[in-house]
């Protein structure tokens, strides 16, 4: 989801260098002194990420014939990521206003009853709530 906008945004956002490829509408971690999707559980949230980005990689390459191959248009290597409210993807079905956390691959999971408060970075802000096996993504409120 490259070029993600917040609908309404309270906290930054602020500009990351990319640790790993990230796209827009992930939710980033902290990592090696910069951003990438966040793992399930994480304490290190960053915010969203709004636009696509990557590691630095030299853009000229050599084919099969030992011929330079230049990309003329690598990703950016920054990022810029916020708190607020934003389309985000689910691992699982969440009810409106029920509290999320960080899940895998940079989306968002419902918290269990029973979880460390530390893990709460939002809640779900989708009316009527998301139902993942009928569209996995939806607004969510992110706001640690």
């Amino acid at each position: 989801m490259s070029g993600v906008r917040p609908r309404l945004s309270h906290v930054g956002p602020n500009t990351y260098t990319a640790t790993a490829a990230i796209k827009g509408g992930q939710v980033g971690e902290a990592f090696n002194g910069g951003i990438r999707p966040c793992s399930a559980g994480s304490l290190l949230v960053l915010g969203v990420a709004e636009t696509d980005a990557k590691p630095w990689v030299d853009p000229v390459s050599v084919d099969a014939d030992g011929f330079d191959v230049v990309n003329a248009n690598p990703l950016p290597t920054e990022t810029v990521a916020g708190f607020g409210r934003y389309v985000v993807t689910y691992t699982a079905n969440a009810a409106f206003g029920q509290a999320l956390q960080a899940g895998a691959a940079g989306a968002v999971t419902p918290v269990a009853a029973d979880v460390d408060p530390r893990l709460v970075i939002g809640y779900c802000d989708e009316p009527g709530g998301v139902v993942v096996a009928t569209k996995a993504t939806g607004l969510a409120n992110i706001s640690r």
